[in-house]
């Protein structure tokens, strides 16, 4: 190894990275996407929390959308060019020397309206079949003792419309789920524990036997984000790129991963990243010492 030609390489990708995360596009993308991801960031941990309740993934659903297109307007705009231009001044690309500064403002602007245009068709995209899984707030445990007062019809309704062969019974499943709802023993617990339940009296929940083990053959991810699938692809993709010093680099990678609400928690407080930067800095493998000394 030629750690000076490392160093030299080192260098120019620096140089590289930093130029790039100077430009006023890059700066500008990003301020955007910021705004937006904690919109739909939030919205993905709803649709997580809540799937079974599915009218209100609906209703935040909707909302999001809509609160992504009202950000589609002239002074939302101007307050993010007008951040981005106090962090990074607005430079021109070859392309744009011949433009002036009014041309190159409305070039941001449809780029940033075509932003906003794609996320929103996306969403439309994305959770146009939501609707069709309005059942799955039949089986919603902790509604149960609303249901007792407040019946579901239109659920049942949603049930025999998508799976019209496999439930067309329709009054024994209303009078099933009534004993269901009226049951304390079958609130506020899990699909799995209330299934295994509905296992020893199969006989006489016939119909809701069979609601109950439909709703755990459905993927998790027509209701839900796909973030724990990502997480684990870009676990794996790190280290098929990056040689591990130690079996323990996989481990400590997939632990921050599973326990992100602690670690959460945990960089809320202020000593955590002093914290890290000294256990890093006492390392003995260091190439260089980072440790101060008098």
């Amino acid at each position: 190894m030629l750690d000076e030609e490392s160093d030299r390489k080192t260098i120019q990708l620096s140089k590289g990275f930093l130029n790039e995360m100077n430009n006023f596009e890059f700066t500008l993308l990003a301020v955007v996407f910021n705004d937006i991801f904690c919109l739909t960031g939030d919205l993905f941990g709803i649709l997580q929390k809540k799937s079974l309740d599915i009218n209100y993934c609906l209703l935040k659903i909707k909302s999001t959308r809509e609160i992504i297109n009202s950000k589609r307007n002239e002074d939302d705009f101007m307050q993010i060019f007008e951040k981005t231009n106090k962090m990074t001044p607005t430079t021109r690309k070859r392309t744009e020397r011949t433009l002036t500064d009014d041309e190159i403002y409305q070039n941001y602007r449809v780029l940033f309206y075509e932003i906003l245009d794609n996320i929103s068709m996306e969403m439309d995209v994305r959770f146009k079949d939501c609707e069709k899984l309005q059942f799955l707030s039949l089986v919603d445990t902790t509604k149960f003792e609303k249901f007792t007062t407040d019946f579901p019809a239109t659920a049942v309704q949603n049930l025999q419309q998508c799976y019209p062969q496999l439930f067309n019974k329709t009054q024994r499943l209303k009078n099933e789920l009534c004993l269901l709802y009226a049951d304390e023993m079958y609130r506020n617990i899990t699909i799995e524990k209330a299934l295994q339940l509905l296992q020893e009296n199969k006989d006489v929940f016939q119909e809701v036997y069979k609601l109950f083990s439909l709703v755990l053959t459905i993927p998790s991810t027509s209701v839900s984000v796909e973030r724990c699938f990502s997480c684990l692809k870009r676990i794996k993709t790190y280290t098929i790129n990056n040689i591990p010093q130690d079996r323990f680099s996989l481990e400590n990678i997939s632990i921050n991963s599973i326990q992100l609400d602690l670690l959460q928690d945990l960089m809320k407080k202020q000593p955590f990243y002093e914290d890290i930067t000294d256990r890093f800095a006492a390392l003995k493998d260091r190439k260089i010492d980072l440790t101060y000394k008098k």
